[in-house]
């Protein structure tokens, strides 16, 4: 078993993935927790971590441990699932939010940066997936929360991949995603 949120967890992953699957060529940054707080409201400082090591800093320690591996593989690709909340932040999630929106700027500086390595990254960003994050939340955690249905989700990011998309709105995050970062190539060119 592997939790990502511990870094020994995370090293111990990557040299299982080099001795016994060093042919992989893809990363998917997919983990993620989502707890309720807002600042000023009595934030749960442990959960605050768990939140930044799970959705942040493994999946920049995997990239980083792994881009060796996967330079100049043929369809190397490493994928980061951010949210539509990363554009427009929820502010009872303050931190699962602010993560999402960093992990969305990484993203960025690492398709720049990996480029000259080979290596794709694309984004996924979904919106609200009727999935059992933030059951915890709910008054019954078994019930939906009225999200997008899985299969609907999982058929529109299909398609985005298969057209060769680096960036992946699915659903309403579409209509989330603001195109302010439009002069980021212009400002990284050198």
């Amino acid at each position: 078993m592997c939790d990502v949120a511990g870094e020994r967890h995370r090293l111990d992953f990557v040299r299982w993935i080099l001795a016994n699957h060093p042919n992989a060529n893809i990363l998917v940054n997919n983990a993620g927790v989502q707890f309720v707080g807002g600042v000023g409201s009595g934030l749960d400082f442990t959960r605050v971590r768990q939140e930044l090591e799970t959705n942040v800093v493994a999946a920049l320690q995997l990239t980083d441990l792994l881009t060796p591996m996967l330079a100049d593989k043929a369809g190397a690709t490493v994928i980061n699932v951010t949210s539509g909340l990363a554009f427009v932040p929820i502010a009872h999630l303050t931190v699962y939010c602010a993560t999402k929106a960093f992990l969305h700027s990484i993203t960025m500086s690492m398709r720049h940066s990996l480029k000259s390595k080979g290596i794709e990254v694309i984004e996924i960003i979904p919106p609200a997936v009727d999935t059992e994050l933030g059951k915890e939340a709910r008054a019954d955690p078994d019930s939906s929360h009225g999200g997008m249905e899985l299969e609907a989700f999982t058929k529109e990011l299909f398609h985005g991949l298969e057209a060769g998309l680096p960036e992946i709105a699915v659903g309403q995050a579409a209509g989330l995603r603001e195109k302010g970062e439009a002069v980021f190539e212009s400002m990284n060119k050198s």
